[in-house]
């Protein structure tokens, strides 16, 4: 279910989605930041995990935050944990 969903993001490319924390990865300097997939790395088909601090407004300009993990397809980043918040 999660990889279809993720997959339909990327294929119309229409927003950034949040994700639910990841307890693997947040934690220690990404502890109080939310994780998200940028607008950009949609676009450009990058399967990147990147963080901003909560309550963040722009979410469409947010493909400059710092980049917590990357992933070779979805099917991988899924895999490891990420789900789509909401």
């Amino acid at each position: 279910m999660q990889e279809k969903r993720i997959q339909l993001i990327f294929e119309q490319a229409l927003f950034a989605p949040l994700l639910k924390r990841n307890p693997k990865y947040c934690r220690n300097r990404f502890l109080n930041l939310t994780p998200y997939i940028s607008f950009k790395d949609i676009t450009a088909n990058r399967y990147a995990i990147r963080c901003t601090p909560v309550g963040a407004r722009n979410i469409k300009d947010l493909g400059i935050r710092e980049l917590i993990v990357e992933y070779e397809n979805i099917h991988d980043l899924v895999n490891d944990g990420w789900r789509l918040e909401g």
